[in-house]
């Protein structure tokens, strides 16, 4: 079949389903594809779903597609291979290297004559699975980092909250140890507790990640690879029984240890429960306060610096009109198209009658979008200095665009001229740069009119801006611009300006095209838009998780120190009631009750800024236009929870204001 005659086909499951309706008898029936020409090709089988490597929707044989250039500098094919079972990945390639420098000793010479090796003497072997999850794997590290800080800010609020109960507890622990009970039992009994809570806490939290899933799916956009692939299974079900029975038992064991040293003597007096505990309790409550701030603010900062870069990137000039852009890749392969002069006619017909819709206020052709590329890679040479060898030369990007391009993409024309329908075919040939390729190879001159030998000598004609050719992230490459009707690429995407909703065009492209040519195929119809929210999916998804984490860190961190101040005013009731009937004044109270708060919460500011300066480093390589130091995030963020905190003081403080010292001291 791959070098016979019989041309065959395998189709992938949604293909399957989409085009054929899931037929159980769909193997030997044939599709036509428009490859080298319109050939029928025969099903002989059907990939099962879920499968996407490589991501195609039919697969055919090398032998029956184009033929690839015939020159050794083709990258035209990605190759994916199995080791032998116990071959390391070192040893294959250490054998592929030598397999690889023999070729490059046989044919180096070629590069003498610009048929470039692809590989060199040298290949790189990658493995499969590293170059799918590589990129996202920073990310998912910093999603387990917040995870991790959020999960300890929990676990020292519940601490500090079993810790705070245990106090009115003392009597009862007192009570069970008079009556013979161990400490050990009494530290059984209250870790028993814990773990307990901690178990129904770890239910809730599954129950509830059921449909925290299905969102964060929904929310990736395609920012992280195979998600959809993501559930909860036996295994994450494992992890979260032992994470609960962990944490349970962890963060349950101080507050058990705590409260079985109960002295019985004051325990079991009148009035005994109403004691805030001993130094040993009030600096293992204030422990766990200080490491709530602490932790809130590391994740805060984190999710502020990511906030920050995500914001930055969005405001990046791109070059370009990104509004009511629609683009479709038009391939012209086939017979229908087996002379360049074809393709011109095609789409010059196309365009044309695309011009005359309503709703339509400029189309053009390019090889490629802006944001994808520098365009095709091309050996260039000044023709006013001597000339270097072929292979010799400095690469640049050539895009290939039809007149009409800097109108529809909104590209400013810096000097000289854009493309005309004149510039034809046998007129000389004639160039665009941008501004970058002006400055790296004309510094301080003016490019225009003169020449550049870049597979032929060509004029140039103008200069255009800058545009982010290589991502929002990246810098502008120089480039060049060639037009349509002197370079013919069989593939180009069709770029259409709509004065509303690009996307009410599809229709009305897809009927112009078959008028034209019912055979021609249209893929992908897509929004510049849309490739550049594409773009920036994943900083926008990274600062999303993040943010909902530090939310709840904030969430966590303000009800630790509400629920820690409310429970010590509770336990000082008589003190405070003491105190005003001695003269204190109520804003004297409530002074006392935030001053108790707020120095807890400034050293865990202080100690959150020095590990968030630490930390902060992890993110340096996900950040855009910001400093990992940035004082604006810092500042802001620390002045936000110092506030939270603040806020979370005062009503325990206007509680106490409140205490009448009579009702306080009649059973004193």
């Amino acid at each position: 079949e791959a070098l016979g005659a019989r041309r065959v086909v395998v189709i992938s499951h949604r293909l399957w389903g989409q085009i054929f309706d899931r037929d159980p008898q769909v193997i030997g029936k044939k599709i036509t594809l428009e490859n080298a020409g319109r050939h029928s090709y025969e099903i002989i089988g059907v990939m099962p779903e879920g499968f996407r490597q490589p991501a195609a929707d039919v697969w055919v044989s090398c032998a029956h597609m184009p033929q690839w250039p015939a020159r050794r500098g083709g990258a035209q094919l990605l190759v994916v291979a199995r080791l032998k079972p116990g071959v390391s990945l070192a040893r294959a390639q250490a054998e592929l290297n030598t397999i690889q420098a023999r070729i490059h000793s046989e044919y180096g010479h070629l590069e003498q004559k610009g048929q470039y090796l692809a590989m060199g003497s040298q290949t790189h072997l990658q493995p499969l699975l590293e170059t799918t999850v590589s990129n996202v794997r920073p990310s998912l590290f910093i999603f387990s980092g917040a995870v991790a800080l959020v999960l300890l800010i929990a676990c020292a609020n519940v601490a500090n909250l079993l810790l705070s109960r245990a106090l009115s507890r003392q009597r009862e622990v007192a009570v069970r140890t008079a009556l013979g009970a161990s400490r050990w039992r009494i530290v059984r009994q209250l870790l028993c507790e814990s773990v307990l809570l901690a178990l129904v806490g770890g239910i809730a939290g599954t129950l509830l990640a059921y449909g925290g899933t299905r969102l964060v799916v929904q929310f990736s956009a395609g920012s992280i690879p195979r998600i959809d692939l993501v559930q909860i299974d036996w295994r994450v079900l494992l992890f979260t029984l032992a994470v609960s029975l962990g944490t349970g038992f962890i963060f349950g064991l101080a507050p058990a240890w705590q409260s079985s040293k109960a002295d019985l003597n004051e325990a079991l007096k009148e009035g005994g429960g109403r004691v805030s505990g001993g130094l040993a309790h009030q600096r293992l409550r204030s422990l766990f306060t200080v490491a709530q701030v602490a932790l809130a603010l590391m994740l805060l900062i984190g999710a502020g610096l990511l906030m920050r870069s995500f914001h930055r990137l969005q405001a990046v000039e791109t070059g370009f009109d990104t509004e009511e852009l629609l683009t479709v890749d038009v391939t012209m392969t086939g017979a229908s198209y087996d002379q360049p002069a074809k393709r011109r006619i095609f789409l010059q017909q196309l365009m044309d009658n695309l011009r005359a819709v309503p709703g339509v206020q400029a189309v053009c052709a390019v090889s490629m979008i802006p944001d994808r590329g520098s365009g095709w890679p091309t050996e260039y040479a000044r023709t006013d200095r001597p000339m270097a060898p072929l292979a010799q030369r400095p690469q640049v990007g050539v895009r290939v665009v039809t007149p009409d391009y800097l109108k529809t993409y909104g590209i400013r024309l810096l000097r000289g001229r854009e493309f005309t329908e004149s510039d034809a075919t046998a007129a000389g040939r004639v160039l665009l740069v941008n501004q970058a390729f002006a400055d790296a190879v004309y510094p301080g001159e003016d490019p225009v009119g003169k020449q550049l030998d870049c597979g032929g000598r060509a004029e140039i004609i103008g200069i255009v801006a800058n545009v982010k050719n290589t991502g929002l992230t990246g810098e502008t490459r120089p480039e060049i611009y060639g037009t349509y009707q002197q370079w013919p690429f069989q593939s180009v995407f069709l770029t259409v300006r709509a004065a509303s909703n690009p996307q009410s065009l599809a229709p009305v492209i897809t009927e112009q095209v078959r008028l034209l040519n019912p055979d021609q195929p249209l893929i992908y119809f897509r929004t510049i838009q849309n490739y550049l929210d594409e773009a920036t999916a994943r900083p926008r998804f990274r600062s999303l998780v993040i943010g909902v984490f530090a939310l709840v860190a904030l969430m966590l961190a303000s009800v630790g120190i509400y629920g820690v101040m409310a429970y010590a005013v509770a336990q000082r009731t008589n003190e405070i009631g003491i105190r005003m009937a001695l003269g204190a004044q109520r804003t004297d109270v409530l002074h006392l009750v935030i001053r108790q708060g707020m120095q807890l919460t400034l050293i865990g500011v202080a100690l959150g800024l020095a590990g968030s300066l630490a930390l902060s480093r992890v993110l340096e390589a996900h950040l855009f236009a910001i400093s990992t130091t940035d004082t604006t995030t810092f500042l802001g963020v620390a002045l936000l929870l110092t506030f939270v905190a603040l806020a979370a003081c005062f009503i325990p403080a206007l509680r106490a204001m409140r205490v009448n010292p009579m009702v306080a001291l009649r059973n004193e």
